[in-house]
């Protein structure tokens, strides 16, 4: 029944659905290319993940050598840091309808590379989990804002296609994230190499911050009918 099915379907693509099957699969991608919020937005999402995510190539070592903090410590830094993004997605998503989510995400960029710092500046375990809790918010903010911009910027016939190429985006430079942090660790110390890629992270940020796009009068009305509604 599988092979009657795929030989059908092998039919229609040899009937001239070939282009139509690639466009769409590459709906997505080109979406994001034609929108510049969300080019700008899902730039700043691959970055941050490019650097804050070689953060956990040396977490362990840093948490057991650096803080002395042992396995104990180290699972509550992680569990600081998964509470802080339930946490932080929850409370933005009851902003998100009054708030830019671009400034959303350009200071959860920043907030969170400036927590990562902290630890690596000052060592201690106290001020690492309660840095890495902040850090997980920050972390969880920018997540929605990202998600709610694909929302409001995309029809709904494409928004899974265009979701997919958001995250294979953050997927690809999770990955990459792997190699950076372990480089960093072998030419720098472990808090240089965490200090580094929160510094980056921070930068990734301000640069947001700095070229952020003003919101269309569109998406403003958007944003005020959203509220009324919401009030009545």
């Amino acid at each position: 029944l599988g092979g009657a099915m795929f030989a059908v379907r092998a039919g229609r693509a040899s009937a001239g659905g070939a282009p139509q099957r690639s466009g769409r699969l590459l709906g997505g991608v080109a979406h994001i290319a034609r929108e510049p919020v969300l080019r700008l937005a899902v730039g700043v999402l691959a970055g941050a993940t490019l650097f804050l995510g070689g953060v956990s190539v040396s977490e362990v070592f840093f948490a057991k050598d650096t803080l002395r903090a042992g396995n104990l410590g180290y699972g509550t830094m992680l569990g600081a840091w998964g509470l802080g993004m339930v946490v932080g997605a929850i409370v933005t998503g009851q902003y998100t309808a009054r708030r830019d989510p671009i400034t959303i995400l350009a200071g959860g960029c920043l907030s969170a590379g400036v927590a990562v710092c902290l630890p690596a500046l000052f060592p201690s375990v106290v001020l690492a989990v309660v840095c890495w809790f902040v850090g997980g918010c920050t972390n969880g903010a920018y997540h929605v804002a990202v998600r709610t911009l694909i929302h409001l910027r995309t029809p709904v016939q494409l928004q899974g296609r265009v979701f997919a190429a958001q995250y294979g985006a953050y997927t690809a430079a999770k990955l990459v994230a792997m190699l950076v942090g372990g480089l960093l660790v072998t030419w720098l110390s472990l808090r240089g190499a965490i200090l580094a890629m929160g510094a980056a992270t921070a930068l990734v940020g301000v640069t947001c911050l700095l070229v952020r796009l003003p919101r269309p009068v569109k998406e403003q009305a958007g944003h005020e009918s959203r509220d009324e509604a919401a009030a009545i």
